[in-house]
């Protein structure tokens, strides 16, 4: 009898494995996005980008300066409009519309297996094509730095200027855990099999994040302690190999494959925001952007998270500064 169910357990297992291994198709992949405020665009390769427009009006607006924001680990491009969906009027009081993709492997982005910086800066020169957006600024947040850095490289001549805030740099793996100690196969298969339900049933993870994160989250009201673990708990819900697939930029089993130095090239604006209280992403780690030519670099007694987490300073610090032409000093009250 134990031989009949142990068979029958087995047999479950191989049953409900190509569930666990299964990515949601292209129409399955809109209609989510959709319902979640986002649009989807079809790459050449057949993949699916996921991406979001706050304000949603702005889209077609002339004139409209244009900020490219790239998010960061466990997250994915609605984290943006839903922290800033209650600043919709000022941001289309000055002309400002923010482009929030997912990265492949996030949201509703298609994995990548191939997935670079390169190549997802390639990704986004599909998507501002489709947008009919010739010139804009861009930033990245965290994992999203290297992202942001690799798209001002390829589209040299149309990003005006880049923001780096809490952004892992090249020598980041050097102050941080390696998380490359379990092969990424057995990590996301643990991940789905175990993890991922645990978050999306179980876990009560509004009130497990504070604590996890207690020094990060110092001060953050509940509505943004609240659109952050909505966005975490999406990523997880939805992430195919982004958990674990991309995790060589973090550990630095891979150089990045481009010239930090080069991001000042031909007068364009380089501004990095970096907290004396990150711990995810040590201050320590942010000497390489301290050398690119002519950065505006500033500091704040902000933590990794409460650096995007708080919108008053991500707006009126990182965000106008990208406005062409720059007004630091009329902030958001």
């Amino acid at each position: 009898r134990d031989r009949e169910v142990i068979l029958f357990f087995f047999a479950f297992f191989i049953g409900y494995l190509p569930h666990l291994y299964t990515d949601p198709n292209h129409e399955t992949r809109r209609e989510i996005a959709a319902v979640d405020g986002g649009e989807t665009i079809e790459l050449g390769d057949g993949r699916i980008l996921e991406y979001f427009i706050t304000p949603p009006n702005q889209l077609h607006n002339e004139g409209t300066n244009t900020i490219l924001f790239i998010h960061g680990f466990v997250m994915t491009g609605r984290f943006i409009p839903k922290l800033l969906g209650r600043y919709q009027d000022e941001l289309t009081q000055k002309n400002v519309r923010i482009i929030s993709p997912s990265i492949p492997g996030w949201g509703l982005s298609t994995s990548n297996p191939s997935h670079t910086l390169g190549s997802f800066a390639e990704d986004i020169e599909k998507l501002v094509d489709h947008l009919g957006i010739e010139t804009f600024s861009v930033v990245g947040f965290s994992y999203g730095g290297p992202h942001a850095a690799a798209v001002a490289n390829l589209l040299e001549d149309r990003v005006k200027g880049i923001a780096l805030i809490g952004s892992i740099s090249e020598v980041s793996h050097l102050h941080l855990k390696s998380s490359s100690m379990i092969p990424p196969f057995l990590a996301n298969a643990l991940f789905r099999i175990v993890f991922r339900p645990l978050i999306n049933h179980v876990l009560p993870m509004e009130r497990i994040m504070p604590y996890i994160l207690s020094n990060e989250l110092q001060d953050v009201t509940p509505t943004s302690l609240h659109i952050f673990v909505d966005d975490l708990v999406r990523s997880f819900k939805h992430c195919t190999d982004g958990l674990f697939g991309n995790s060589s930029l973090v550990d630095g089993t891979i150089p990045w494959p481009l010239n930090i130095n080069q991001l000042s090239a031909n007068g364009r604006k380089v501004f990095v925001y970096a907290g004396r209280k990150d711990e995810m992403v040590p201050i320590i780690t942010q000497e390489p952007f301290k050398r690119i030519p002519n950065v505006q670099y500033e500091e704040s007694d902000h933590g990794h998270l409460r650096m995007l987490i708080d919108p008053h300073w991500l707006i009126s610090s990182p965000i106008s500064s990208m406005i062409d032409p720059p007004n630091t000093t009329d902030e958001f009250e």
